[in-house]
């Protein structure tokens, strides 16, 4: 993650082995965007939900805050969680980004 040289208004997509809330934190304040799958163990306060689109497969989307006690240090800004479902492997996602 160090060394790409992220550019604003990008998108990057990250797996489960790369949440790094102080690494992400420095992807948000360059004003790209990124969307990574959380791990199982994710602490986050939902603050409110947004409209979702449950027969396209988006179960919530909430905008909220990390409550972990480094996660929250290291990105202290609100971020963005989506749950989807995929029908062709019937599993569900979990991902948080920053894209408001």
């Amino acid at each position: 993650m160090d060394e790409i040289p992220y550019e604003k208004d990008a998108y990057y997509i990250f797996d489960t082995a790369y949440v790094d809330f102080s690494r992400l934190y420095k992807i948000h304040s360059l004003g790209a965007f990124f969307v990574v799958r959380a791990k199982n163990n994710l602490k986050f306060k939902r603050i409110y939900s947004l409209k979702s689109e449950r027969k396209n497969g988006l179960i919530c989307d909430h905008k909220g805050k990390l409550e972990g006690f480094y996660s929250k240090k290291d990105y202290p800004e609100k971020v963005r969680r989506v749950k989807c479902f995929d029908t062709e492997t019937g599993k569900m996602f979990c991902l948080p980004n920053q894209q408001f």
